[in-house]
């Protein structure tokens, strides 16, 4: 049997869709995976061993060539070269895990006899589908309605997991960072959404109290668009004389994951790498604001959700000109969170710390 998974994007929402790629290949004897994917979730998707061909669709390259009219006769070439490879395959199935018009076009155009997906999938995706599972509850979590369809194909959904293919490379590129650093925790800085951030200031509060109670440096990730927040969380930790390594901008996609790996714990906001840590093993702390933790917060029971019990919190908005659900969250609730996580030190001990 041969599938086409159509997940474009984003990076944490293909990350927990590999739970369908796995469920498929445990449950169905001989299945094909292919994927559709864009730019930025490539790297996850490349290479892995669960699938068997990546479709790359150039979305955000594409988008600029629209806006300049020269480019134009190109990218109509480009786009009917993709739609012709394709429509060349021989697909039994085509499921659209992302449920938005662009995925239903790319499901539109393919040419398997049965193309499944929710009859609820957003913005009329679902007139491309031939095959509709029952309308799915919004307020369940993301990864439960990747399973049910997983469950519906045949997959063996016993075991939901993230495998990831991180190389010996990328972890002895990690390896390479973190000489004299053996346990430490990781600080996620970044966030697609600027009022999904944490505060400078939190996370070096938080950064002296992890030293002071667990006696663990600190590593802090995140991506180029984090450099500047970085590098000024990083002086403030120097400057009080603790040892901390920067690595936002450094690592590729799986090599975060392999410093993940090596962590104690990650303490994130709602982000891609968030859902990057759960896959890679991680425990995970995460600090949630205009989202909402029961439909896309890390999944498992080994993980910690820290929000404030503001009354606009979940807005689900991209921007907000005071975030105070994020400004408000307590270093104190963010430690409390790691002591849960961890279970390593007696309660006494953390409350003489937060005093």
């Amino acid at each position: 049997m041969r599938i086409l998974i159509v997940k474009l994007s984003a990076i944490g929402d293909v990350v927990q869709s590999l739970c369908v790629a796995s469920a498929l290949k445990r449950g169905i004897k001989d299945v094909e995976i292919s994927w559709v994917v864009s730019e930025a979730a490539y790297p996850i998707l490349k290479n892995h061993p669960l699938i068997d061909h990546v479709f790359l669709l150039p979305r955000s390259r594409w988008g600029k060539m629209s806006k300049d009219l020269w480019a134009w006769p190109k990218l109509v070439s480009e786009v009917l070269s993709f739609i012709s490879e394709i429509r060349a395959q021989d697909f039994d199935i085509v499921v659209d895990l992302q449920g938005l018009f662009k995925s239903g076009l790319v499901t539109y155009f393919t040419i398997a006899k049965r193309k499944i997906g929710f009859s609820n999938a957003r913005e009329l995706s679902h007139i491309f589908l031939n095959e509709k599972l029952p309308p799915y509850d919004i307020e369940k979590h993301a990864v439960l309605r990747y399973v049910e369809i997983a469950s519906y194909l045949g997959g063996d959904t016993s075991n939901i997991d993230f495998p990831l293919a991180v190389s010996n490379r990328d972890r002895s590129q990690v390896d390479e960072w973190l000489k004299g650093f053996n346990d430490f925790v990781v600080l996620n800085v970044g966030a697609s959404w600027p009022n999904k951030r944490w505060t400078i200031e939190g996370f070096f509060e938080l950064a002296k109290k992890i030293y002071e109670i667990w006696e663990l440096p600190c590593v802090i990730s995140g991506g180029r668009e984090d450099e500047s927040f970085a590098k000024q969380l990083e002086d403030k930790i120097k400057r009080v004389g603790l040892k901390v390594l920067n690595l936002a901008s450094k690592t590729s996609l799986l090599e975060l994951a392999a410093l993940f790996e090596r962590s104690k714990l990650v303490v994130t906001p709602d982000s891609g790498p968030m859902h990057l840590a759960v896959a890679a093993g991680a425990r995970v702390v995460a600090l949630f604001g205009p989202t909402a933790p029961w439909r896309t917060g890390p999944f498992g029971d080994k993980h910690q959700v820290v929000r404030t019990a503001i009354s606009c919190s979940p807005c689900f908005k991209r921007s907000c000109s005071d975030p105070k659900c994020m400004k408000e969250i307590l270093v104190d609730d963010v430690v409390n969170a790691i002591e849960k996580v961890l279970g390593e030190l007696k309660s006494d001990t953390i409350k003489h710390a937060l005093n």
